[in-house]
């Protein structure tokens, strides 16, 4: 399934509505393929039973603009994954431009730094837009635009 609406169509040709409204993961992956609609409704509930809900509520609230939400959520979550360590990335990144600390700075190029080197991620496109957001928190940014433009 190559987009939102797509997998959206799939799901509720294939599932009847009162399993897609009791079933937790359809429940989860139907906030997901709306682009977040009734995530605050549907998220929180499931972050104990679905490793990712938490990471989509991350990305909702970061998406709304909501640092210290996306932060505070996130606070004790250890990255075990690409989506994980981007989005932890993206937190501090988020919080070491707004207050200048350089330890957030420093935080988010290691989480950027872990997809953009992983052998299975470097040629990917999160990969790569992960090492170009690495070069640019390390100002390096002929490096950064480079690894950028090669993103296709």
């Amino acid at each position: 399934l190559c987009n939102g609406p797509t997998a959206l169509q799939e799901l509720t040709n294939s599932f009847n509505e009162k399993l897609r409204n009791e079933n937790d993961l359809l429940r989860h992956n139907t906030v997901v393929f709306t682009g977040g609609e009734k995530a605050l409704q549907v998220l929180p509930s499931l972050i104990d039973k679905i490793p990712e809900a938490k990471l989509n509520l991350a990305i909702y609230y970061l998406r709304l603009g909501e640092i210290d939400a996306a932060a505070e959520l996130m606070e004790e979550f250890e990255a075990n994954s690409p989506e994980s360590h981007i989005v932890l990335g993206t937190i501090h990144a988020e919080i070491g431009q707004m207050t200048g600390s350089e330890e957030d700075i420093q935080r988010s190029q290691k989480h950027f730094d872990v997809v953009g080197n992983s052998p299975n991620e470097c040629d990917t496109i999160p990969g790569r837009l992960s090492m170009a957001s690495s070069l640019f928190l390390q100002q390096n940014y002929n490096d950064a635009i480079e690894v950028f433009d090669s993103v296709k």
